[in-house]
């Protein structure tokens, strides 16, 4: 039986560096995007089994369309990628922007958990890619780094909760190369994505006796 893969926000720099290792390795895909994106047609159109789901997942609609496309198998993997970043001082933050960002970045998070869990799904393991702003704060980054703290409490007490059947894995990653490092200007230093998507992919294991929980990923010093 195939095993199936989601993964939100599919076209960041990240999230399509996973979805073409899960291609390579024939799992059935569910990918999600925030708007079109020609990178993920193009993979669709060679493999039958990826699923496109565009939109914001601030709006639960777009929820339910993955949900919808899920079926039971033994093993699935959810991977939480989507999220959105503003870097600026909270005196200068607008109301909307600080609900965009927690709607974007944990709301949604836990309302597509809550409704997947609710399919009876045999095996699930979580995958959160969340950052080092999600174990520390850092100037201009409230909002951000406030969401992936969120991330982290709401994970660290399911895995409490009696009877859980979750596994969670947990991605500290620190600055990598994406849309929102470009403008940065030691981006030529940051880490590569693609030799992120191996670590996590190689870790992706269904052990026996134990689960990786934690992995912490920071960059080499020059």
């Amino acid at each position: 039986m195939k095993k199936t893969v989601i993964i939100t926000g599919s076209n960041g720099s990240l999230g399509y560096e996973l979805a073409k290792r899960f291609d390579k390795q024939n799992f059935n895909l569910i990918l999600h995007t925030r708007k079109n994106s020609k990178k993920i047609i193009n993979l669709k159109k060679n493999n039958k089994l990826i699923k496109l789901v565009n939109g914001d997942l601030s709006n639960n609609k777009n929820i339910l369309k993955i949900v919808r496309l899920i079926e039971k198998k033994d093993f699935n993997i959810l991977i939480n990628n989507s999220a959105i970043y503003i870097k600026k001082s909270f005196k200068n933050t607008e109301e909307d922007e600080i609900f965009k960002v927690f709607k974007s970045n944990f709301f949604s998070n836990l309302v597509l958990l809550n409704k997947i869990i609710k399919k009876k799904i045999k095996k699930l393991l979580v995958v959160n890619i969340n950052s080092v702003a999600g174990l520390s704060g850092s100037a201009n980054e409230s909002l951000y780094s406030a969401s992936k703290h969120a991330l982290k409490g709401f994970y660290d007490s399911i895995e409490k909760e009696p009877n859980n059947t979750i596994n969670i894995m947990n991605i500290y990653s620190g600055a990598f190369k994406s849309k929102i490092t470009k403008r940065r200007k030691d981006f030529s230093k940051l880490m590569d994505p693609s030799e992120i998507a191996d670590i996590i992919c190689k870790n992706l294991v269904d052990y026996n006796s134990l689960s990786l929980n934690n992995i912490y990923i920071k960059r080499k010093k020059y």
